[in-house]
């Protein structure tokens, strides 16, 4: 009999058989398939698409995959089962959002018993793959995580990345999927363009300068009415898509006589692994150098002053001093390394409550100068706000006459973007440049062109 056991807050039916059977659902949406005698180091979760059904989508492949064969050694299987299309009208169809941040659990949980996680994904269950694979990938960048996670590849049958012409005709308001299935839609595009920028998705032993290697690959059915080409293999190299003989639905099915798609799966999962051993090889060889070099000098340091209210703005802090790690030079945060001491200071303060002279306020640029005039850190104050340039105004005429001059600035925005630019421009004027791109990326959201972070404008208090 399967057994279900609890892992966090989340429910995972776990399966110990010796052989692969069709197992109920529970409300945890995700049946795991173990082999009795020891846990494989691999795993293939499937997600099917609109309207399907965890099992019955994919026909004996998922089994197939569980046995091994065709060169294949045995492996253990996750079905992961939602509710869509017809099989959700009375709910208006299914939420792909909220189904992406289950999975994104789930591989969650999955990923700290298995060391490679391959996913197959039909149609629409490419896109809330790659939503919740998105969001993991990019805590793991947050965290400082390493280039190759336990995600190790994505195969894609006949998913519409970027949408379709039958998700336009469908009708809004009965089906909530349209959202994700039209054509150029708003949530897939933001995860595919993460994919586009800081994935490398070829199957190599190098990112190729991105942040993570996760190769993907697409299969195109010759009869698929309901994704064109373009759609399915958008972003995708063309030596990782291949071509299979059936309609939308039948290209997931093996057939009794011809089992492409068990060999493609294999060939997948045989030069992902070389890929991925390659690429840990040569990181440990790279550290195992560094650690025989000399010591190199200490990370820059910044510490971010805000009011109680700058939950945000430390949001956006925190994003633009990552991606700046990423791109140019390491750049650490106090809160992290108290150790080290501080090589600049951030405070970011609201046009509204200058203007209002606020307590918290005069607190927060009292500890800048004191920093500045004592530890002779630089400072920048950013001042957030429609009504910015008189609040910049106000600041200026608040500090110290004796203050000497150097790299104190204090500089006004309207939005949220122009603070991220600001922050941006400054780590380059204080740390390096980072290398011209056409955009760069903050925790997973696109940030448009800064140029070449030249006109700094007022950043020395003379």
């Amino acid at each position: 009999m399967p057994r279900t056991v609890t892992q966090g807050e989340q429910l995972v039916k776990k399966i110990s058989r010796r052989d692969f059977s069709v197992v109920e659902f529970d409300s945890s949406r995700v049946n795991l398939h173990l082999h009795e005698d020891d846990r494989r180091k691999s795993l293939s979760v499937f997600v099917h698409g609109l309207g399907g059904r965890g099992y019955k989508t994919w026909g004996r492949l998922p089994g197939m995959i569980f046995n091994g064969g065709e060169g294949m050694p045995p492996a253990d299987v996750a079905v992961y089962d939602y509710e869509s299309g017809l099989r959700a009208l009375f709910r208006r169809g299914a939420d792909p959002a909220f189904h992406a941040a289950q999975l994104r659990e789930a591989l969650d949980r999955l990923s700290d018993d298995y060391g490679e996680i391959y996913i197959a994904a039909h149609s629409l269950g490419g896109l809330i793959a790659h939503s919740a694979v998105h969001s993991y990938l990019a805590d793991v960048a947050f965290d400082g995580g390493p280039e190759v996670t336990p995600i190790a590849a994505l195969a894609l049958f006949a998913s519409p990345s970027v949408g379709s012409r039958w998700g336009d005709l469908m009708p809004s308001l009965l089906f909530r999927e349209k959202r994700w299935l039209q054509r150029l839609p708003p949530q897939p595009s933001e995860a595919i363009q993460f994919f586009a920028t800081r994935v490398e998705g070829h199957a190599v032993g190098t990112t190729g300068g991105r942040r993570f290697l996760l190769p993907r690959y697409a299969a195109v059915g010759d009869k698929v009415r309901f994704v064109n080409r373009i759609s399915a293999t958008f972003a995708i190299d063309k030596d990782q898509i291949t071509y299979l003989a059936g309609t939308h639905s039948s290209i997931v099915k093996p057939a009794f006589d011809d089992l492409a798609q068990l060999r493609w799966l294999h060939e997948i999962m045989t030069k992902v692994d070389l890929a991925r051993t390659q690429l840990r090889r040569e990181a440990a060889d790279a550290a195992r150098h560094r650690a025989g070099a000399a010591t190199p000098p200490p990370s820059p340091v910044t510490r971010l002053l805000v009011g109680s209210q700058g939950a945000r703005w430390a949001e956006i802090y925190d994003e633009v001093r990552l991606g700046f790690s990423e791109s140019a030079a390491a750049v650490e945060d106090h809160r992290r390394r108290p150790d080290l001491p501080i090589t600049l200071i951030f405070a970011v303060v609201g046009a509204k409550a200058v203007l209002e002279r606020r307590h918290t306020i005069t607190t927060i640029v009292s500890t800048a100068c004191g920093a500045y005039t004592s530890d002779q850190v630089p400072v920048g104050i950013f001042v957030v706000g429609t009504n910015a340039s008189a609040a910049e105004a106000v600041i200026h005429d608040s500090l110290p006459t004796d203050m000497a001059p150097g790299p104190f600035f204090v500089q006004g925005t309207a939005s949220e973007e122009g603070l991220r630019n600001l922050m941006w421009r400054r780590l380059v004027a204080e740390f390096g440049t980072a290398p011209p791109r056409t955009s760069q990326e903050f925790g997973g959201l696109t940030h448009p062109h800064l140029g070449r972070h030249d006109g700094l404008g007022r950043y020395d208090y003379r």
